[in-house]
């Protein structure tokens, strides 16, 4: 009886109704101690090791740093990088403090006009915080209608049952730049008469929002979110010096435009 009460619960769980696991492998970035750093060792069944390296496939990950520091460099970096390996990968930049030029992200990549233009896409205006999800979601839609065509062998090493290369879906870039300065559209439209404080709130939870809306999307489509944000100094009014918000934070520093807990 229990052993068909489990093998009856397990068809139950296995309706596509109720989901499905994620095929999630380490995308390698080129950046040999980051990759370390973000990866994982996998045993085997015979007895050796696989070592997982890179960033997660269809995950958000946020690259936090003072003014000048090098995060949107590292960025484009570690997308050029990944997108440079798959032929259907693409580098979608939505530049919301406008400080982005063709020519400077191709002597930071080291594109040639070519690549720029069959990989690498800029937006800088008309764009918000619900852009980013409406064109995650799109992106979602047209991988997974075209699955089939567009599968392909990863080339990170990592193997399936049968010895080979298991299939994945190329990894797209989205690049959000930063999140100090995305604001929601309708904020953005009311924002003379609210404010500022209440504008950072409001943009905060919409953002904070996003992050939540798009782990699936990202996740189903292998599309990776990088999302540049910056350390500003905290202006403390009272004789204690407020606990920082999150650990790798000094007293003195805060971290703009997400609702942290």
């Amino acid at each position: 009886m229990g052993k068909n009460f489990i093998n009856e619960l397990k068809g139950i769980m296995n309706d596509p109704k109720f989901g499905a696991e994620s095929d999630s492998i380490h995308i390698k970035t080129g950046l040999n101690m980051f990759d370390y750093l973000n990866g994982n060792v996998i045993p085997r069944s015979n007895g050796t090791k696989y070592f997982n390296l890179g960033i997660n496939s269809g995950k958000q990950i946020m690259i936090i740093g003072k003014a000048g520091s090098g995060k949107t460099t590292l960025a484009l970096q570690i997308a050029t990088n990944i997108i440079k390996r798959y032929e259907e990968s693409s580098l979608f930049i939505l530049d919301f403090e406008q400080s982005h030029t063709k020519e400077r992200i191709r002597m930071i990549t080291g594109m040639t006009e070519d690549e720029y233009e069959a990989k690498v896409s800029l937006k800088q205006t008309g764009i918000f915080t619900e852009t980013v999800l409406r064109m995650a979601a799109q992106i979602k839609e047209l991988k997974l209608k075209n699955k089939k065509e567009l599968l392909v062998p990863n080339v990170e090493g990592a193997l399936g049952d049968d010895g080979k290369p298991v299939k994945i879906l190329p990894p797209t870039i989205l690049l959000v730049d930063s999140i100090a300065t995305m604001l929601p559209e309708k904020v953005t439209e009311d924002e003379g008469e609210i404010s500022g404080q209440m504008l950072a709130t409001a943009a905060a939870k919409m953002n904070t929002q996003l992050v939540k809306r798009l782990t699936q999307i990202c996740s189903e489509a292998n599309i990776i979110v990088i999302y540049i944000n910056h350390i500003n100094a905290k202006v403390d009014t009272g004789v204690t010096p407020t606990q920082a918000s999150i650990n790798y934070l000094k007293q003195d520093e805060t971290l703009p435009q997400l609702i942290l807990n």
